[in-house]
């Protein structure tokens, strides 16, 4: 085995520690949860609900990855996002992510086309996984 470069981890205690996350985001219902992006000053950019329920793990990797149901139709300010919240069905925050610009996933991050929110205007977002 090589050695590794960081902290690794059992596909066992991935999934099992990702499923628990789920389970703590739907805790209060899987209906209503939501992904809040915010800029470096923390203004709220935008609000995008999720799907219901809001994500899966995938049993072979672990990784859970979160489904928005559609774009936040109108965003609030304009702003570079930062990062983003995780909420579950009554607003309480259950994980936060740094925001990345991209097409691919890439864990522990959102995924945004672009980075530039601008108010009125569409916000869709692409990937959220986590593991």
């Amino acid at each position: 085995m090589a050695v590794p470069t960081d902290q690794e981890y059992s596909t066992a205690t991935i999934i099992s520690t990702n499923a628990s996350l789920l389970d703590e985001i739907t805790d209060n219902g899987s209906s209503g949860c939501m992904v809040k992006i915010y800029d470096s000053a923390d203004t709220l950019l935008s609000t995008a609900p999720l799907t219901d329920p809001p994500g899966t793990v995938d049993g072979g990797t672990g990784q859970l990855t979160l489904t928005a149901s559609g774009p936040d139709t109108s965003a609030a300010e304009t702003e570079y996002a930062a990062y983003c919240e995780i909420h579950d069905a009554v607003g309480t925050w259950i994980t936060r992510m740094p925001c990345v610009l991209g097409a691919n996933p890439v864990s522990e991050r959102l995924v945004l086309n672009t980075l530039l929110i601008v108010a009125g205007a569409p916000v869709s977002i692409l990937t959220l996984t986590i593991g």
